[in-house]
């Protein structure tokens, strides 16, 4: 089984776009959820969750609501990469920035303006996490940035920041930062506060990679 839905701020539903139905929907026991990070790669994606690339369990694909209304570009019709895994955006030694979904291109944004040389990984797959391989990419710099739209409350940053105390807190050079949207609830005209202040994500990218 696959879902499709779409979520997050964009199309004027105020208190709609603070729900974090992602982390939500990963705390149910045996349930996949993917989020969209690249408009142009959705009917790609959706056909690698139809087709069960990732495996046989019930799959949620979720659509940022912004990415909905942004040009795709040139679409991609099959993944020339595995579904549902973590992969790096953009190479970097001075700090990992862990994001997906509409964070990820206010993330690119705010790495390009702090001029440090970080690294972008978008997680993608928000249940089951790939503990490895972002295990692998936090210990890869010692210092961690991570940045999504929803509440920063029980998040699923709140679970990545555990995960890498437990499995590569010997290996940390900074503290962990998260970035967030605004708790809420918010209203229509403020919806935009669902997802992470640039200034404040080019600030923390700095100040982790400094550190």
């Amino acid at each position: 089984m696959c879902i499709r839905d779409r979520f997050g701020p964009g199309f004027g539903l105020g208190g709609g776009g603070t729900e974090g139905p992602a982390s939500i929907l990963s705390r149910v026991p045996g349930l996949r959820v993917v989020v969209l990070s690249e408009a142009a790669e959705a009917g790609a994606n959706l056909r690698a969750a139809v087709e069960g690339w990732a495996g046989d369990e019930p799959t949620v694909l979720l659509i940022p609501r912004s990415l909905a209304l942004s040009p795709a570009g040139e679409c991609v019709e099959a993944l020339a990469r595995p579904f549902a895994t973590p992969r790096r955006v953009r190479e970097g030694d001075a700090a990992t920035v862990f994001t997906w979904g509409a964070a990820l291109p206010l993330v690119q944004a705010a790495v390009a303006r702090s001029g440090q040389d970080a690294r972008i990984i978008d997680v993608e797959c928000l249940a089951p996490l790939d503990r490895d391989t972002l295990t692998a990419e936090a210990k890869a710099t010692g210092k961690i940035v991570i940045a999504h739209e929803g509440p920063r409350h029980c998040g699923v940053g709140s679970e990545l920041a555990a995960l890498f105390a437990d499995d590569a807190i010997l290996t940390l050079d900074a503290p962990v930062l998260r970035v967030t949207g605004d708790d809420g609830p918010l209203t229509a005209s403020a919806e935009a506060r669902a997802l992470p202040d640039l200034e404040t994500l080019t600030t923390a990218i700095t100040h982790v990679a400094t550190f």
